[in-house]
């Protein structure tokens, strides 16, 4: 199979903060209030380290991302500046987990955020696969 042996990503119109909001509406929405503001400094990964929100990691995220089924990818690293603009990869289709060794905090999502895979700096920390979480909102009350 022919993958692509790096992310090639190229600018969207949404700024990274915009991409932020939307990827922890997704995937960390039992977050409180404090730890969505834009002034939310550690990196989000943290929710899957620390065990807040479910996921795979490991091989077992790096299994997972490649079976996925992938179209458009939406992108941010943790360190882009909120204006800046949030990446996208037009077809996905080819990308494998191994082209993403290199990469550190870097999120990546589907665009209808039903899925992440974030590769981080740390040695021993991810990568990690999350399907999106469902919002308190969205919860029948009991």
């Amino acid at each position: 199979m022919n993958q692509p042996d790096s992310l090639e990503l190229v600018e969207t119109p949404l700024t990274c903060q915009e991409l932020r909001r939307r990827w922890i509406k997704a995937f960390c929405p039992t977050l409180s209030q404090s730890l969505k503001s834009a002034d939310y400094k550690p990196v989000l990964w943290v929710v899957f380290s620390s065990g807040r929100t479910p996921c795979l990691h490991g091989e077992e995220a790096r299994r997972a991302f490649d079976r996925q089924q992938k179209g458009k990818l939406l992108a941010f690293y943790e360190y882009d500046g909120d204006e800046e603009n949030a990446l996208m990869m037009a077809d996905a289709s080819r990308l494998q987990s191994g082209a993403l060794l290199d990469e550190n905090d870097v999120y990546l999502m589907d665009e209808g955020a039903a899925w992440t895979y974030v590769s981080t700096h740390e040695d021993g920390y991810g990568p990690y696969f999350c399907r999106a979480q469902p919002s308190s909102e969205a919860q029948p009350r009991a």
